[in-house]
């Protein structure tokens, strides 16, 4: 998968791909096996009204794409104030504190953790949000 705005993902059937500019933007998917491949392309429009992640994703202004993860994973944050992430284990071990996120769009890197569900805790001012993320290798 080609998204048209720099990001591309390998491996994933049906990805969720949330766009963070408006824009018009031509997606490419590319299958190959048994010696073969195949191209389809598709030219998508955001609109202004399309980019509001609360609006999108019900969870407040915050989506964790893809989901599950393999290498990485990206945090999507609507939010004008400084936003904090923890990664949290199914043992309630942290396992990433406190991690500042930078910008819309955050990637975190998993590949020091193992295979497994976790809980992301969003926090910006008094607001929490947990997402579950699943991590695959």
């Amino acid at each position: 998968w080609d998204f048209g705005d720099g990001t591309v993902l390998t491996g994933t059937a049906n990805p969720v791909h949330p766009y963070t500019e408006t824009g018009i933007y031509t997606v490419t998917l590319t299958i190959t096996g048994g010696g073969c491949s195949s191209v389809a392309t598709s030219q998508i429009a955001v609109t202004s009204d399309a980019t509001g992640v609360a609006d999108a994703d019900g969870n407040g202004g915050v989506a964790i794409y893809p989901n599950p993860a393999n290498e990485q994973f990206s945090v999507l944050v609507n939010s004008k104030e400084p936003v904090f992430m923890e990664l949290i284990d199914v043992t309630g071990k942290i396992v990433i504190a406190n991690a500042q996120l930078v910008g819309n769009v955050t990637k975190v890197n998993t590949t020091h953790l193992a295979a497994g569900a976790y809980m992301a805790v969003i926090k910006t001012g008094d607001t929490r949000k947990m997402i579950r993320v699943v991590i695959t290798h």
